[in-house]
């Protein structure tokens, strides 16, 4: 009966200490910034012509997971939740720069991460690296060669992360 008992006792303390709690982060998603890569290449072969991109990648943890937007069928910007702020070096310093359409407005840099699916259980945990491919605006044509980004993503809760920075790039001409 004591076997039995010492038996019970061993595999009650191994069931209580085998059981993780679920790991509980604040809902506002944190960003870290990883690297950023100059990439030259051509934009289309039939066109052939040069092109200057940046692909930054950087690592995302959210306390509820709750990152992403479905891809709406009007294209519309308000479910964008990754956006950038250009920053060029100017006299030593680096100060924001927009980029104008011709029609006169500024074009901003946002991106929409699609929903990041977390697996199930209690742990809501999202941990993720990020890669994103900043197209649209061709580095070469750009009245400096140095810059660098800000980031910020938002959940679909609306909490905003913290802003990183990437390190500085010197555009290839």
């Amino acid at each position: 009966m004591k076997g039995k008992a010492f038996l019970v006792s061993i595999f009650v303390l191994l069931l209580v200490f085998s059981c993780k709690k679920p790991v509980v982060l604040p809902p506002e998603p944190a960003i870290e910034f990883v690297s950023i890569r100059t990439i030259d290449t051509i934009d289309n072969p039939e066109l052939g012509n040069p092109v200057v991109y940046n692909k930054v990648k950087f690592k995302l943890v959210d306390g509820d997971g709750d990152i992403g937007n479905e891809e709406d069928n009007d294209n519309s910007t308000t479910l964008n939740n990754t956006f950038f702020k250009l920053l060029r070096k100017q006299n030593g310093l680096f100060q924001e720069y927009k980029i104008i359409s011709l029609t006169g407005d500024t074009i901003p840099i946002e991106y929409r991460m699609p929903v990041v699916p977390i697996s199930g259980g209690q742990n809501k945990t999202l941990n993720a690296h990020v890669f994103i491919l900043i197209e649209g605006i061709n580095l070469k044509k750009l009245p400096f060669d140095t810059l660098k980004y800000e980031i910020y993503v938002k959940d679909r809760a609306g909490n905003i992360s913290n802003t990183i920075e990437t390190e500085e790039v010197i555009i290839p001409r």
